[in-house]
């Protein structure tokens, strides 16, 4: 999940040469969603209607950093009705990452590609296409002129996705603050132009003196619906991981 929320610790002093907006990107992607190269988390998932009727899940989010490459395995525990369904992400070198979908009431594995990485992530205003970030990971970047959220100095950068990207987006404008490199807020523009969605860090804490964000929401505002997600809690993922990335633990339930 933050995929498109990934950070990097980089301190900004006096003497440090101009950053172009492809560097600035760059160190905003270099580390996992929570913070550290392998953990699992507890995630609760708040889906607000446009009427502003809630819906709250419960998930499981085990994440494991190899090089340069995430796995991530998401789980949704409850309510009953969804508890099962799985998701797995697995970053490829040079693109083109693998996603998978288990759906337990179908008793059914499917692949996730083509346009269907457009549709919705668990139900929620995250896309299956915002788990990888190709968005901002094969783009054209443009540096805008800086901002300020809060308190916080950010650089301000236009990723305009590439053709090859797929992208239900024609635009993402990311406000990446100064002393940390999160990306606190992103605004996604449709086809046509018109705002989508916008994105709020609203949290951070910190784990092993690194910065994790625990409180993001989602907001669509063509649709005026919302998803919430807050960290319950996170430890280091211990012991050897490598049946538990794969497409036939999906299927192995809660």
């Amino acid at each position: 999940m933050q995929s498109i929320l990934t950070l990097a610790l980089v301190g900004l002093t006096g003497g440090v040469p101009a950053q172009t907006a492809k560097q600035i990107i760059d160190k905003s992607l270099e580390h996992s969603y929570l913070g550290q190269d392998g953990s699992r988390a507890r995630v609760k998932m708040t889906l607000t209607s446009a009427r502003g009727t809630q819906r709250v899940r419960e998930l499981r989010v085990w994440s494991h950093k190899k090089g340069k490459r995430v796995r991530s395995l998401v789980r949704i525990t409850a309510p009953p009705d969804v508890a099962g369904t799985s998701f797995l992400l697995k970053e490829r070198a040079g693109g083109g990452d693998d996603m998978w979908l288990y759906i337990p009431s179908l008793k059914r594995t499917r692949r996730i590609i083509g346009r269907a990485r457009q549709g919705r992530f668990l139900g929620s205003d995250f896309n299956y296409s915002d788990m990888e970030a190709r968005e901002l990971k094969d783009a054209n970047y443009k540096r805008l002129a800086d901002g300020k959220i809060g308190r916080y100095p950010c650089f301000v950068i236009q990723a305009t996705p590439k053709a090859s990207a797929g992208s239900m987006y024609s635009k993402v404008v990311a406000w990446i603050r100064k002393d940390n490199y999160i990306a606190i807020r992103l605004k996604m523009y449709d086809k046509r132009g018109r705002l989508l969605k916008k994105m709020f860090v609203r949290r951070l804490g910190r784990r092993n003196g690194k910065p994790i964000i625990k409180e993001t929401r989602m907001v669509n505002v063509q649709s005026r619906t919302s998803t919430l997600l807050r960290l319950i809690s996170t430890r280091s993922l211990r012991g050897r991981t490598s049946g538990l990335f794969t497409v036939r633990n999906l299927a192995r339930g809660l």
